[in-house]
């Protein structure tokens, strides 16, 4: 009966690990998805941006 029990006891934990590299996986490839996407927004915005005038007058009131 102990057998039995130890047996299966392993193999619920063997299911539980392998969910759980499921999971840190698919974790992954979110956070490396959101990581290029913001890479993109980012370099694009930088690409984009026009740099300020050479001379900036400031009005006295």
């Amino acid at each position: 009966m102990g057998v039995m029990v130890q047996s299966a006891v392993n193999a619920w934990l063997k299911d539980k690990s392998y969910q759980i590299v499921d999971i840190t996986h698919a974790i992954q490839k979110r956070v490396d998805n959101w990581r290029y996407v913001t890479w993109q927004i980012y370099d694009n915005i930088a690409a984009t941006t026009s740099p300020p005038p050479a001379k900036v007058y400031k009005r006295r009131a």
